[in-house]
């Protein structure tokens, strides 16, 4: 594996945790209001 396909490869699983925990903040954000 080349280096630029490993640095790709980083910024999407970073992309993907950093949303993953966005949309897991919004949650626990909206749970305490929608009750």
């Amino acid at each position: 594996m080349s280096f630029f396909s490993l640095r790709l490869l980083v910024r999407h699983v970073l992309c993907r945790v950093s949303g993953h925990m966005a949309s897991l903040a919004f949650a626990l954000t909206m749970l305490p209001v929608a009750k």
